[in-house]
């Protein structure tokens, strides 16, 4: 059973060190003034993958992106990150429904207001690639941004 166990945590952590290595995820902002920021957290993709936006039409098809920041009262979120790419609204034969989907790059915008400027914004990205033939499991990456 431990074997077993040894086994199934290694072809996962195999397939998530495979997606992560097709996509790949930097961080950047811009200041819009009176204490507001937008954070960029761009995606950039291998040749022939995807990753999937945050919306779905249905729970059962590819796992959507997913922002989750650690919870403070340091900064207030503005809405939901906005994407920014080619989006891609396909039918797809793997999943056979609808799906919303980036290739090459896609940025996650989300704008907030920063209350204390000595804290930084930390969270989790989360996102699944894919490509013609397969899918690998979501990978979670940490975010922090300092902001001054």
């Amino acid at each position: 059973m431990r074997t077993l166990l040894l086994l199934a945590f290694a072809l996962f952590a195999s397939a998530a060190a495979t997606a992560q290595s097709h996509l790949k995820w930097t961080f950047a902002t811009k200041s819009l003034g009176d204490n507001k920021y937008e954070l960029l957290l761009t995606a950039t993709l291998d040749e022939g993958y995807c990753t999937y936006s945050q919306v779905q039409e249905s729970a059962d098809g590819p796992l959507p992106t997913e922002i989750e920041f650690t919870k403070g009262s340091h900064y207030q979120l503005i809405e939901k990150a906005v994407e920014r790419g080619d989006l891609l609204e396909i039918d797809d034969p793997v999943f056979g429904m609808r799906v919303r989907k980036f290739k090459h790059a896609v940025v996650f915008a989300q704008q907030v207001v920063l209350l204390d400027k000595s804290k930084p914004i930390t969270g989790t990205v989360a996102a699944m690639v894919c490509n013609d033939d397969m899918c690998f499991p979501p990978v979670s990456v940490d975010f922090s941004f300092l902001l001054k």
